[in-house]
């Protein structure tokens, strides 16, 4: 069997650009957080971690949980000679904007838990907003599969923000918490009010126009994928908040240090989702079962003696590597990160299966797999910590990876044309 040749010209020609992009992106935002842990006390740098981790938070529920299903809905319907142009934008960017000013109402719940004075907790979540905004801008551009435009944007905005930062250390010559959490803030305004001039060029125009029909459209046909992305975004920190109720400090930070690497190495699979998305949105693909199989099969036999290899290379090296690199009193971290391989390999091995089944509309299947891995996981680490320690954490996320991805797979080997049900 063939592979197929759009295949071959995303991984030669738009997945180069996304990784470059995304490179650049991590290597900004790695020098960004040198110079803060340089510049800033550690009290001060412990606060400003609380801020950012609270946007993440905002970022990962609204941003990706709208921007993903916009990226796929835009798609799909542009391939189909159905471009709304920015109108569908401008009404999800309103959309995130109500949410933002409705998340204000938690700002005590934020002081309390994060431990953040009221004016830092009220930041925290407008810059959350505004880097949900600027994801969804990110996200106009994939739909279009303009990924050079979307790589610009992103790294614009962490450009701006080491301009902010060196500005601010070079006319005060010192910096505090609360000023890296306003200067990162409007660094990324800046970024976004880019995005909107870019956005306005690309339409040749400066409409605000806004669709409810268009947004209903959206949730309508996404809701169940939105729930999977949010979904998805609080299961990732099951297994640490386990580890922090009933685990010892040793081994968050084991797995911590574990995580880190283990991250790093999906940092490629990050940029292959986001081409997979706009790829698998096609109409070509949305309206065929026996292709979504054709490409989910090929990808599996293309990858699984690349990734086999990239696995046991790793798995060797990480005994001298890891150890290397950590100091001491970090032992157990590298046979949690062993252990993490494993998810590594069912990751790529399956890495299209989530765009195919939201190509095959099957939103409602994404997000019963996910409860389901979600709730595995969490009894496994919750049940095996007391036996096993720190890995019980590494041997959930595997087995939550597994049923996610080895269910996705067989679901759409059994999908054929005839019997598409076209669930959404």
């Amino acid at each position: 069997m063939k592979i197929p040749s759009f295949v071959k010209r995303f991984v030669k020609s738009d997945y180069t650009t996304v990784l470059s992009f995304d490179l650049i992106a991590k290597g900004l935002v790695a020098v960004v957080s040198i110079l803060l842990v340089r510049l800033l006390t550690t009290e001060n740098y412990a606060t400003y971690t609380n801020f950012t981790e609270v946007a993440g938070l905002f970022l990962s529920i609204v941003g990706t949980g709208l921007s993903i299903p916009y990226v796929t809905y835009s798609a799909e319907q542009h391939s189909r000679g159905n471009d709304s142009g920015n109108v569908l934008f401008n009404t999800c960017c309103i959309l995130m904007l109500c949410v933002t000013l409705v998340s204000f109402l938690l700002t005590p719940l934020v002081i309390y838990v994060y431990k953040l004075h009221v004016g830092l907790a009220f930041l925290a979540l407008i810059y959350g907003g505004v880097q949900s905004q600027n994801k969804l801008a990110q996200s106009y551009f994939q739909s279009k599969s303009e990924f050079r435009k979307s790589g610009i944007v992103n790294n614009f905005k962490n450009v701006s923000l080491l301009v902010f930062i060196l500005a601010v250390f070079v006319i005060f010559h010192k910096t505090s918490d609360t000023a890296a959490a306003v200067v990162t803030t409007i660094s990324s305004t800046v970024a976004f009010v880019a995005c909107v001039v870019l956005i306005w060029k690309d339409n040749k125009s400066t409409s605000l126009n806004i669709s409810l029909k268009l947004l209903k459209s959206l949730l309508s046909e996404s809701k169940w994928l939105i729930l999977y992305f949010i979904f998805q975004s609080l299961f990732s920190s099951v297994c640490l908040v386990i580890l922090n109720q009933f685990g010892t400090p040793y081994d968050v930070a084991s797995f911590g240090v574990a995580n880190k690497y283990y991250n790093l190495l999906l940092m490629f699979l990050t940029s292959l989702q986001t081409v997979l998305r706009v790829k698998t949105s096609q109409k070509d693909m949305v309206d065929s079962a026996n292709r979504r199989k054709e490409f989910s099969v090929n990808w599996v036999k293309r990858v699984l003696p690349v990734i086999l290899a990239v696995v046991v290379i790793a798995a060797i090296c990480s005994g001298f590597v890891l150890p290397l690199l950590n100091g001491e009193g970090y032992d157990d971290a590298v046979d949690v990160f062993r252990i993490l391989l494993i998810a590594v390999f069912f990751g790529y091995l399956f890495s299209p299966n989530t765009a195919v089944l939201i190509a095959a509309k099957k939103h409602k299947t994404l997000l019963l797999l996910a409860i389901i891995s979600c709730v595995t996981g969490g009894l496994m680490c919750f049940l095996l910590l007391p036996v096993i320690g720190v890995k019980a954490a590494a041997i959930s996320i595997v087995v939550s990876n597994l049923i996610l991805n080895g269910t996705g797979y067989i679901i759409i080997l059994r999908q054929k044309d005839q019997i598409e049900n076209g669930e959404s």
